[in-house]
């Protein structure tokens, strides 16, 4: 679950918001903070599957390379 999204970050400017449960990554199922880390670990466009109280959409993040 996201705790908290600082303003101006990435995420938040692909509108990830607090409390919201990231499911995926580039649609590969993510069921831990570890597993979250190795999907993001590469850094590039991110493809998130994020639920909010059973309602599901999907955001792109871009991170730097290696982030």
């Amino acid at each position: 679950m996201v705790a908290k999204v600082e303003a101006g970050e990435r995420a938040a400017v692909a509108g990830v918001k607090p409390f919201e449960l990231i499911v995926a990554v580039n649609d590969e199922p993510v069921h831990t903070v570890e597993e979250f880390e190795k999907a993001i670990a590469g850094g590039g466009e991110l493809r998130l599957s994020v639920m909010r109280m059973h309602l599901g959409r999907i955001v792109r993040v871009a991170l730097p390379e290696g982030e």
